[in-house]
C-alpha cells in the first residue's frame, strides 16, 4: 500500500506520526497492516511517498510511487510481458 506524506485530510500532513491514534505505535502505516488481516506480512507493504498528497499521479514525484508499486509486482512473480 502506498500512503502519501502531505496529506491534510487523511493524516493530518504527516503520515509518519500517529495522529493522535494509539501513541505505541510507531506510525500510521505500521497499523494499516491490520485493516488487512487476511493477507500474510509477506504480501503486504506500507510506503510512504515523500512530497505528495492523496492524488499521487498528480504529482511530479508520481513515478517514485509507481516504481514502488512496480517493484512490489515484480518481486510477487506480477512482471509484465
Amino acid at each position: 500500500m502506498v500512503m502519501i506524506d502531505s496529506d491534510l485530510v487523511f493524516c493530518g500532513s504527516n503520515c509518519l506520526a500517529t495522529a493522535g491514534f494509539d501513541p505505541k505505535l510507531p506510525s500510521i502505516p505500521a497499523e494499516v497492516k491490520n485493516n488487512f488481516p487476511g493477507v500474510d506480512a509477506c504480501n503486504f507493504t506500507a510506503y510512504v511517498q515523500p512530497d505528495t498528497g492523496h492524488g499521487i499521479n498528480f504529482h511530479y514525484n508520481a513515478t517514485g510511487a509507481n516504481k514502488v508499486i512496480m517493484e512490489f509486482l515484480n518481486k510477487k512473480g506480477l512482471k509484465p510481458t
